[in-house]
C-alpha cells in the first residue's frame, strides 16, 4: 500500500474511531451495495442538493455507479456537505476496491487548475451554512481548511498536489456524525 492510501486509512481509522461512542441504537447500513460508487468524475448531477444549506451533496461522478447514486465513496444524498462534481480519482473508491471500507468522509481529486473554483464552491457554502458561528476558514499558502468543533467536520481544499505524476487539486472532507 502507497504511503498516501495509508495515511488516508489510517485518517478514516481515526474518523471512525472518533464516531465510536455515539448512537447505539443498533441502526446500521450495511447493504454492502451501499459502499460502491462511480470512480470516473464526468461531471454528471445527479440532481443532489448543492444550495449551500449543508443539507445534501453534489454529484462528482456519473450517475453509472453500481448503488446508481454517483455519489463519491463515502458520500451519499444524506452527506452533511456538498462535494462539487467534476473530480478526476476517488480515493475511497479505490481502497474499497483493495477491501477497505470508509466512511464518514470524501477524498477526491479534481484537475489542477480548478483549485480556485472548489474554493469559490466552498466559499459561497460556508457563507450560507445554517450554523456560521459553528465554523472557522483558514487559509495558507495552497491549503484552504473549514472546521466546524460539533459535530467535528473538516473540510481541506490543497493546491498542487502530486497523484499519478500530475499536479492536481486535493479535496478532503471528514464529518463525524452526532
Amino acid at each position: 500500500m502507497t504511503p498516501k492510501r495509508l495515511m488516508a486509512v489510517m485518517f478514516a481509522l481515526v474518523l471512525v474511531l472518533a464516531a465510536c461512542g455515539g448512537d447505539d441504537s443498533g441502526d446500521s447500513d450495511s447493504d454492502e451495495d451501499s459502499n460502491q460508487s462511480s470512480q470516473d468524475g464526468t461531471g454528471s448531477d445527479n440532481g443532489g442538493n448543492s444550495d449551500g444549506d449543508g443539507n445534501g451533496a453534489s454529484s462528482g461522478g456519473d450517475s453509472s455507479g453500481v448503488d446508481g447514486t454517483g455519489f463519491p465513496q463515502g458520500a451519499d444524498e444524506d452527506f452533511p456537505i456538498p462535494v462539487p462534481e467534476g473530480w478526476e480519482i476517488d480515493v475511497y473508491a479505490e481502497l474499497a476496491e483493495e477491501g477497505v471500507t470508509l466512511t464518514g468522509g470524501v477524498q477526491v481529486y479534481y484537475p489542477q487548475d480548478e483549485f480556485d473554483e472548489i474554493v469559490a464552491f466552498y466559499d459561497e457554502w460556508y457563507d450560507n451554512v445554517p450554523d456560521p458561528d459553528q465554523w472557522a476558514r483558514s487559509e495558507t499558502v495552497g491549503t484552504v481548511v473549514y472546521t466546524r468543533v460539533s459535530p467535528l467536520a473538516q473540510i481541506s481544499i490543497s493546491q498542487d498536489v502530486e497523484e499519478r505524476g500530475e499536479l492536481r487539486t486535493f479535496l478532503t472532507i471528514s464529518a463525524a456524525t452526532e
